[in-house]
């Protein structure tokens, strides 16, 4: 069975989590963001063979000696297949080990196979046809992972977000908490969240940034300066929405529901400009049951993860796999 297609909208899912899995994981990007190459890198070096460590003047010496001994029939299969050129056998490896690495899946889903992974997608590019605006969003988020939930509607969930994909999130959040009567059925959401794990998440603008510039940087970094859901993102507009939102949020933190915030210490360059996209005093959350930590990246990669040894994926599976071990007790 082949590896599932990410779908642009919607859920997919990575990684079932066998018979029974014990919590489910799930994925949300930011603005300009997408459900698959927000999460992905590309690989690290190709792997270290022999003929691949030695170089090129080894190899092509390597060649002329085949040519030199095929005429005496005294060359071996495994050096006529490997042979024939010089440079063509690290050429397919490096082409093999250019592969993308999307982590949720490569990654996440072989650590924690007791665990249902899930990404989902949104129409968050300004040139789509997408219309939604936070609240609508969010609902549609939180709808749709109730439905994706339905059998199974207790089964513990940890949310994992980058940038603005925290905010829609947390506004899910609040809609589930205030559900009532038709839309009952999404309490289950924030009454099952044991961990939001936020990467470079803007909660409340600083001294160093107003909610208005927060916006327009992470904007830019993506490329998305005209989203309708930047505009109703942004305070000058929605008469503090997004300062109710802090609020509101932190209220909902406790011993079953904590927050992990891991911020950004990489500048970006635009607009002949250097700084942090979103600051740290931004991205941390006053609360007891929040852990603010730092990773040594920039807005853009913060979430992408170079392998299994990379020291911030190395973070986030002790944060998860902290959290399950409270889970199984």
């Amino acid at each position: 069975m082949g590896e599932p297609k990410v779908l642009d909208h919607g859920f997919t899912v990575l990684g079932d989590g066998g018979e029974d899995p014990v919590v489910d994981i799930v994925l949300i990007h930011g603005l300009g963001g997408h459900p698959e190459r927000s999460w992905s890198t590309s690989a690290g070096p190709a792997p270290t063979s022999e003929n691949h460590r030695r170089s090129p003047v080894a190899r092509i010496g390597s060649w002329f000696r085949y040519q030199l001994r095929r005429p005496l029939g005294i060359v071996s299969a495994a050096e006529s297949m490997t042979s024939n050129h010089p440079t063509s056998n690290s050429k397919r490896r490096e082409s093999s080990s250019a592969r993308p690495i999307f982590w949720p899946r490569d990654m996440l889903a072989q650590d924690f196979k007791n665990a249902r992974i899930l990404t989902f997608g949104y129409e968050s590019d300004p040139r789509g046809s997408g219309q939604d605006n936070l609240y609508t969003l969010s609902k549609s988020f939180v709808a749709r992972l109730a439905d994706k939930r339905m059998n199974h509607s207790t089964r513990p969930i940890i949310f994992i977000c980058h940038s603005l994909g925290g905010i829609i999130t947390k506004f899910a959040l609040k809609i589930s908490r205030d559900a009532r009567g038709a839309e009952e059925r999404f309490g289950t959401i924030l009454e099952s969240t044991r961990r939001v794990i936020f990467f470079a998440t803007p909660h409340a603008g600083s001294e160093l940034a107003s909610w208005g510039e927060l916006l327009t940087r992470i904007g830019g970094v993506f490329a998305v300066t005209n989203s309708k859901l930047l505009t109703a993102l942004n305070t000058a507009n929605d008469n503090g929405q997004l300062e109710e939102l802090r609020r509101e949020f932190s209220k909902m933190l406790g011993p079953q529901l904590q927050v992990v915030n891991f911020r950004e210490t990489k500048p970006m360059r635009r607009n002949l400009t250097t700084r942090l996209v979103v600051p740290l005093a931004s991205a941390e959350i006053a609360n007891k049951w929040a852990d603010d930590r730092t990773l040594d990246a920039d807005h853009k990669d913060i979430c992408k993860f170079s392998g299994p040894n990379d020291e911030k994926y190395e973070d986030l599976k002790a944060v998860i796999k902290r959290c399950l071990d409270e889970i199984s007790r």
